[in-house]
């Protein structure tokens, strides 16, 4: 299998739960090249994994990667509470043979919804633990 892969942040400062069944989140660009988006087009991704500093979702979109040129939102479901993040697309990683790309976006969120993420992310992945 070839991977061919761009990356700009290595960094994982919290704990990363990966989903068993990607978890569905809709997705729409809200700024591209610091003009904000108003519109309202948006598409379902599957999220992979989580943690509190961002997440990886998979796409048949082919959206390009600069760095901090894109920011995506996503409104998803975690622990039966419904969470609006924004974040910069930071990697994008194609596979041979698959239709789809994988991409991994960093939050850029206040310190308040990383908490609640901390605790909605430590919740599901306790339910999984049963």
């Amino acid at each position: 299998m070839t991977q061919r892969s761009i990356d700009f942040v290595q960094k994982r400062d919290f704990y990363r739960h990966r989903f068993a069944i990607p978890l569905p989140a809709i997705m729409r660009v809200s700024r591209l090249n610091d003009k904000v988006i108003n519109q309202d087009k948006t598409t379902i991704v599957y999220v992979s994994n989580i943690s509190a500093g961002g997440l990886s979702f998979s796409s048949e979109l082919d959206i390009p990667i600069r760095k901090g040129d894109i920011r995506l939102q996503f409104i998803l479901e975690l622990a039966k509470q419904t969470f609006v993040v924004e974040g910069l697309l930071v990697r994008r990683t194609e596979y041979a043979g698959r239709n789809e790309i994988i991409y991994g976006v960093a939050f850029e969120i206040d310190s308040a919804l990383e908490r609640e993420l901390v605790v909605a992310i430590n919740q599901i992945s306790i339910q999984n633990r049963i």
